[in-house]
C-alpha cells in the first residue's frame, strides 16, 4: 500500500483515503517500504518478494489506466491482492 501511495494519484477528493495520501510522512514512507523488502526478501525469499512488487506494478497501472490513480478501496484490494499473491507463492515452494 505504501508503495501504491507513494508513487500514485489519490484521485477521489474527500474519500477516506485522501488524508493519508495528502499527510503521507514521505521519508518515513520510503524507509518503512525498504523495510518490508528487506524483511520479505530475507523472509519470504527473492521469489515471493518478485511476486509481490510485480503484482504492486500491475494493480497500480490498472488503478490508472482505468481510475487515473488510487482510493481507499483500491489501497485495501492492493493489500489484499499482495496479500493472496504472497501465500500462494510460498505455498508453491517457490
Amino acid at each position: 500500500m505504501t508503495l501504491v501511495l507513494l508513487t500514485t494519484p489519490y484521485v477521489r477528493v474527500g474519500g477516506l483515503g485522501s488524508e493519508l495520501a495528502t499527510n503521507l510522512p514521505r521519508r518515513a514512507a520510503i524507509g518503512s517500504a525498504g523495510v518490508a523488502f528487506v524483511v520479505c526478501a530475507f523472509g519470504l525469499g527473492v521469489f515471493a518478494t518478485a511476486s509481490a512488487l510485480a503484482t504492486v506494478y500491475l494493480l497500480r497501472r490498472f488503478m490508472i489506466a482505468h481510475l487515473g490513480g488510487c482510493t481507499g478501496d483500491t489501497l485495501g484490494a492492493t493489500v489484499e491482492v499482495v496479500e493472496a499473491v504472497i501465500l500462494v507463492t510460498a505455498a508453491s515452494g517457490l
